[in-house]
């Protein structure tokens, strides 16, 4: 019988979920490769993840894990129990009599409590809730702290926040410590079924836009092509497949309307100007010109005398009647 694979790499089959032979790199059970491109058989992962809830929340994997969980964390307190018992009656703080053994059993009983509490507390039905991702959030947090070696000291760790909106005015909040896996897939806006604190898993409404899905059992980012997560082997949660998004359409800002460009002259720095606008009775001087080549309007004079109706000639007087003409 070939032996499964452990350590690090695909222990599982994302197709159809069947542990990983240590020799093999094709799925005996559905043909496909372990790794690669290949085993998605070129499927878009914009829209694996599908639109709606998943129906596979209570499948067979989940309760397989859990029986893992359950058999490892019992394996480890029965090592520490043996550790603890050890360490006490060989260092002489209890002795082997019928006192030592009551204090001993009354040590072994109440760490053997806190671990029933807490399987039976991780088995428990949990209700769950749906909401809408409402805002989210980061802030440091501090923390007065004391230890043996550094005395007292202060602790700082960063708080990473979800807040979902409920039916009506209630909330619940996602609160993560140096870690941002929830922080950083759920989006505002999204809708979102949370499965009780059993799973601990929030589970958007529509994924067809995600190229990565968290595993709800072993927390690790998934492909969205995937059906079972390569390292522990559950069932990834997505809704109804659809065909690929289309991309939003790129953003084309509207610019206001442009003036036509007014040519350059030969001299640097120089522009050729709007023909000027003249009132009425406009003189130019001869020779009069502008850096620019453009004529100066030096006075303004009417081009007939008020007085007597005789044409000017240039100058601040008529030349027939005196009347100053400025």
């Amino acid at each position: 019988m070939a032996k499964k694979r452990t350590g690090q790499g695909a222990l599982f089959c994302v197709i159809c979920g069947e542990a990983a032979l240590k020799d093999e790199s094709v799925c005996p059970g559905c043909g496909s490769p372990y790794e690669g491109e290949a085993r998605f058989c070129g499927q878009n992962p914009y829209g694996a993840g599908g639109i709606g809830y998943s129906d596979r929340a209570k499948d067979k994997t989940f309760r397989r894990n859990n029986r893992k969980t359950l058999v490892g964390t019992l394996i480890a307190m029965l090592v520490i129990s043996a550790l603890i018992a050890g360490f006490l009656l060989l260092s002489g703080q209890l002795t082997a009599d019928a006192d030592g053994l009551k204090i001993l059993g009354g040590i072994m009983a109440i760490l053997w409590a806190f671990w029933i509490i807490w399987i039976v507390a991780q088995n428990l039905p949990h209700k769950g809730w749906e909401g809408v991702v409402e805002r989210k959030y980061q802030q440091l947090q501090e923390r007065r702290r004391s230890s043996d070696t550094r005395g007292h000291y202060i602790e700082r760790r960063m708080e990473y926040a979800v807040v979902f909106r409920l039916n009506g005015k209630k909330t619940k909040k996602c609160s993560e410590y140096d870690k941002t896996l929830w922080y950083d897939y759920l989006k505002e806006g999204d809708r979102v079924l949370y499965h009780g604190k059993g799973m601990n898993y929030y589970e958007k409404y529509d994924k067809s836009r995600d190229t990565v899905i968290p595993c709800a059992s072993c927390s690790s980012l998934r492909d969205a092509r995937e059906n079972y997560c390569e390292r522990c082997g559950a069932v990834i949660l997505k809704g109804q497949p659809v065909s690929a998004p289309a991309p939003a359409p790129a953003y084309e800002p509207q610019l206001p309307p442009q003036s036509p460009a007014v040519p350059a002259q030969e001299d640097a720095g120089a522009y050729r100007s709007a023909p000027v606008r003249r009132p009425a009775g406009y003189v130019e001087l001869e020779g009069a010109q502008s850096p620019a080549g453009q004529p100066v309007q030096t006075e303004n004079r009417a081009p007939f005398c008020p007085g007597c109706g005789a044409p000017v000639t240039g100058s601040k007087f008529c030349s027939n009647c005196g009347q100053k003409l400025v």
